[in-house]
């Protein structure tokens, strides 16, 4: 969880910066990634949405790309904080 935490915020930048630049590959390297750490957490609507992005990148799909990358940052912000809010539940 701590790994994730730490690593998700960067790579979401990441994925900004892959966008604007139109770096495709970068995009879907970045995509995987947070979709591999997102399905080890259980986080399965984010890993379908990185899954999703990964594949529009593959393909150097652009359409409606923004949103989709919309809908994973969103996404992220509801898994941060439920993760949050379960460590507080039950701290270590």
């Amino acid at each position: 969880v701590d790994l994730f935490l730490r690593d998700a915020r960067p790579r979401l930048q990441k994925l900004r910066d892959a966008l604007e630049a139109a770096d495709y590959p970068a995009l879907t390297a970045q995509a995987h990634s947070l979709k591999g750490s997102a399905s080890n957490l259980g986080a399965r609507v984010l890993a379908g949405f990185c899954a999703e992005l990964e594949r529009r990148g593959r393909a150097g799909e652009s359409q409606d790309i923004a949103a989709l990358l919309a809908k994973v940052v969103a996404e992220f912000g509801r898994v941060e904080a439920a993760l949050h809010a379960e460590r507080e539940a039950h701290p270590a």
